[in-house]
C-alpha cells in the first residue's frame, strides 16, 4: 500500500469502535520478539493506535513508552490504559531522545509509513543492537468462510497471499508467523469490518449496507447462534540495529 497519511488518521473518529473491535496479540509472537533483550529493556509502541499491543507488551515489560500521532486514538488510549504513558508523534518525528529504547514495536502500521525515513528515526533512537518488530494481524482466509467474509469489505493483506515483507534500510528481517484465533459473536464480526479504513471512508447509508451483508452472511454459518473461530496469522519480521 501506498504512503497515505490522511487515510492513517482516518481511525481517531472511531477510536471506541477500534479498541473494541480489533484483535490483540498472541503471547507466543511478543515472547519470541522479546527474545535476548537485556534485563528490564525499555519499549516503544510505535503507532500505537489504542493500545491493542501496548498492553499486551506491558504484560512482559514495565517500562513500555507509546507513541501515536492521532489525538482520538491517544484519547481512547489514555482512558483503556492511564497506567502507560502515551505520547503525540509519528514515524518520522518520535518524542524520545538517540538510543533511548531497546526495542520498537510497529503493529498494523507500517504500510502507512514513509519507510525510508520511519527506517532513520527508529534506527535514532534504537540502542546499538536494539532490535525492530514488525507486525500484521492478517485474518486467515484458506477458512472458506472468512474469505467470504473478508470478501465484503477487505482487498489485500490476505493470509493466501505472499507474506508481507517490510521495507526496512538497515537489518536482516528474522520472520516468523503465529497462528491463533479468537471467538467473536456476529455483531463483533460486523463491527471488526467496519473498523477497517476503507469501512471508515464510505457514506454512512453505504456503511450499512455492508454492515447488513455481512450480518445476513454471517448468520447463516453453523454456530452463528452464539460464536464464531476468527482464525489470524500474526506476521511478524524482526530486525536488529547496528551494533
Amino acid at each position: 500500500m501506498s504512503f497515505q497519511p490522511e487515510r492513517a488518521l482516518s481511525f481517531g473518529s472511531a477510536a471506541k469502535l477500534y479498541d473494541e473491535a480489533r484483535p490483540t496479540y498472541p503471547a507466543q509472537f511478543v515472547q519470541w520478539a522479546l527474545t535476548d533483550l537485556p534485563d528490564n529493556p525499555k519499549v516503544l509502541d510505535l503507532a500505537a493506535g489504542t493500545g491493542k499491543l501496548t498492553r499486551v507488551l506491558h504484560e512482559y515489560v514495565t517500562d513500555v513508552v507509546a507513541v501515536e500521532p492521532d489525538p482520538g486514538m491517544r484519547e481512547q488510549f489514555a482512558a483503556a490504559s492511564p497506567n502507560i504513558p502515551i505520547l503525540e508523534g509519528k514515524d518520522t518525528s518520535i518524542p524520545l531522545p538517540d538510543s533511548s529504547v531497546d526495542a520498537a514495536f510497529v503493529a498494523q502500521a507500517w504500510h502507512w509509513f514513509d519507510a525510508a525515513a520511519a527506517s532513520a528515526e527508529i534506527l535514532r533512537v534504537l540502542r546499538p543492537g536494539g532490535v525492530l518488530v514488525i507486525a500484521w494481524n492478517v485474518k486467515d482466509d484458506s477458512i472458506g468462510w472468512v474469505r467470504d467474509y473478508c470478501d465484503l469489505f477487505e482487498i489485500g493483506a490476505r493470509a493466501s497471499l505472499p507474506r508481507r515483507t517490510p521495507e526496512v534500510a538497515w537489518g536482516v528481517a528474522q520472520q516468523r508467523d503465529f497462528p491463533w484465533s479468537q471467538q467473536r459473536t456476529v455483531e463483533q464480526l460486523v463491527d471488526l469490518a467496519l473498523s477497517t479504513s476503507w469501512s471508515l471512508s464510505l457514506p454512512q447509508s453505504a456503511r450499512r449496507v455492508v454492515a447488513e451483508k455481512i450480518r445476513e452472511q454471517l448468520r447463516a454459518l453453523p454456530g452463528a447462534e452464539s460464536e464464531l473461530e476468527l482464525p489470524y496469522i500474526t506476521q511478524a519480521s524482526r530486525f536488529v540495529a547496528p551494533v
